[in-house]
């Protein structure tokens, strides 16, 4: 297995009724989760620290700057960034990792806009999830000039 070359980060903010299972299904390919916490009002960090994540505060900057924040307290060889809402599967990371550690390849990123997530087999709130990130995606794209 890999867990001992995987470090997780996890950014989260008020993401208390969501966390322990996050972090419990992640455990399974790391033994490095690492929180980094964006000054959550709820009971997030108390519950992180009671499941033996590494827990840091954020600098109030964004999920980017906390996502970097999170790459200076890694200390696997592979990271993999992974969502606190349950958008991401846990399940999906041996195959996130694999290509990575068979030395096939350097990077692997995912996409939602490619299909294979709950985000299309879930709830109305998963599609409102997806339709909203489709049209900031596309806002963005029509800004840039990219297709």
């Amino acid at each position: 297995m890999f867990r001992d070359k995987v470090s997780i980060i996890i950014p989260t903010k008020n993401e208390q009724d969501n966390v322990k299972d996050i972090i419990q299904k992640c455990a399974k390919y790391s033994n490095d989760i690492i929180i980094i916490d964006g000054h959550s009002k709820d009971d997030t960090v108390r519950i992180a620290k009671e499941m033996n994540a590494k827990v840091f505060l954020d600098d109030k900057k964004g999920k980017g700057a906390a996502m970097r924040l999170g790459l200076t307290k890694s200390t696997k060889e592979i990271v993999v960034f992974i969502d606190a809402d349950g958008s991401h599967d846990p399940e999906d990371i041996p195959a996130m990792v694999t290509p990575i550690i068979e030395g096939k390849t350097d990077h692997v990123s995912t996409s939602r806009m490619r299909g294979g997530s709950d985000e299309l087999h879930g709830d109305i709130w998963k599609f409102i999830r997806m339709v909203g990130s489709d049209i900031i995606t596309l806002g963005i794209n029509y800004k840039f000039g990219k297709d």
